[in-house]
């Protein structure tokens, strides 16, 4: 999960600016087919 956080850190310069801008953050999350629910991962974040 953290290297594909990474990967569209650094591949996306758009979204690159808005992260370290402070307008956005990119969380990293497992989503539960089964329940529908969603399972973040706080180590992946990047704000």
């Amino acid at each position: 999960m953290r290297r594909s956080v990474e990967a569209v850190f650094e591949q996306s310069v758009v979204l690159r600016e808005m992260i370290e801008g402070g307008h956005i953050a990119l969380v990293g999350a497992m989503y539960s087919v089964e329940t529908g629910g969603m399972d973040p991962f706080d180590q992946s974040a990047r704000a």
